[in-house]
């Protein structure tokens, strides 16, 4: 299941080659020149992306990168080499030089990724999410001046499901405030005061989580599940959090568990897919949701047994966010408990 995340990032590039829309709020009449010359570039990159992705429409499935061939990596790096020569063939307006180099950047790194993981394995993806989230930034940063100076709705900034002009209902602030469904006053969700057990808040524009309870030492759990896993390394444990998450979007998707981090009090994380405990009972089930259903499950994480002993230093936060953008859920429960 090592795919679903590294759509989750790998896709920053769908952001980019298919994630554009013209928008109505403009006529080509009444723009200036310079607009209209924007309208146009926007156009033509969003062309070459459709035909890339039609392409790659019949290449490996995304969704199981893990499993890829050498030649399934060379089919792939083929598609970036033509986007990059397309979109490279395009001569940007002056208004969109710096969005047109921030979007080759992404196209290269994403190209320099593919090539890397090629020859060292999946996990090689890992060194690349970072610098991935920081140009998807960028390229969201770039567009708004150019979205809200002619009406151009470039991006969905929001995650409703349709790309609008400026931010839409997105975080304004590096410090979004989460939004809880209690009725007492709601955590802020930082680090410092992260959203209680058993309240839900938002993750990002579409899912929203809540943690139900907590089992700090499941090795025993763990071990008599499957016979296959192994004993977690001397002087740690396996954490089990049991979550609920619900699709409050508009259109059908699926919650990969791993997108899930925890951290301890030192800034330490642990990914589930690199801590991992093996097979889990009740794993949550990346299964599809439509708009309003829910799913629920564990999720586990091996951590040092001093980490494990004290649930209120423990966090977890969805390890696809942005930091400045992140949402931390406290792991603050009587063990198996269930709010």
């Amino acid at each position: 299941m090592f795919g679903s995340r590294a759509v989750t990032v790998v896709l920053v590039l769908s952001l980019l080659s298919i994630g554009w829309s013209v928008g109505s709020s403009g006529v080509f009449a009444s723009q200036s020149a310079e607009c209209a010359e924007l309208s146009w570039y926007v156009g033509e990159v969003h062309a070459a992306g459709e035909q890339i992705d039609a392409q790659e429409a019949n290449g490996p499935d995304m969704d199981h990168i893990e499993t890829w061939s050498a030649a399934d990596f060379d089919q792939t790096l083929t598609f970036y080499d033509q986007l990059l020569v397309a979109v490279q063939g395009i001569e940007p307006p002056p208004v969109a030089a710096e969005f047109h180099q921030i979007y080759l950047e992404g196209l290269r790194l994403a190209q320099e990724m593919f090539a890397e993981m090629k020859t060292s394995g999946p996990f090689a993806m890992l060194d690349y999410l970072e610098p991935l989230a920081e140009l998807n930034q960028r390229i969201f940063d770039a567009s708004l001046p150019l979205e809200e100076g002619c009406g151009l709705a470039i991006f969905d900034h929001d995650e409703d499901g349709e790309p609008e002009v400026g931010r839409g209902n997105a975080p304004m602030t590096a410090s979004p405030v989460a939004v809880a469904t209690s009725e007492a006053e709601a955590a802020d969700g930082s680090r410092a005061d992260p959203v209680a057990v058993g309240t839900a808040a938002m993750l990002d524009g579409q899912w929203e989580l809540m943690v139900l309870s907590v089992s700090p030492d499941a090795t025993a759990e763990v071990l008599a599940y499957d016979p296959s896993n192994t004993p977690p390394a001397d002087g740690s444990q396996y954490f089990i959090a049991r979550v609920r998450v619900t699709n409050t979007g508009a259109e059908d998707g699926s919650f990969n568990n791993w997108r899930l981090s925890l951290e301890d009090p030192s800034g330490r994380s642990y990914a589930p897919f690199i801590d991992s405990c093996g097979f889990i009972p009740d794993e949550l089930s990346i299964d599809t949701l439509a708009p309003g259903e829910s799913a629920e499950g564990n999720v586990c994480w091996a951590i040092p047994v001093a980490e494990a002993g004290s649930t209120a230093a423990l966090v977890i936060y969805d390890g696809d966010a942005f930091e400045s953008e992140r949402i931390y859920f406290s792991l603050d429960a009587p063990e198996g408990s269930n709010s």
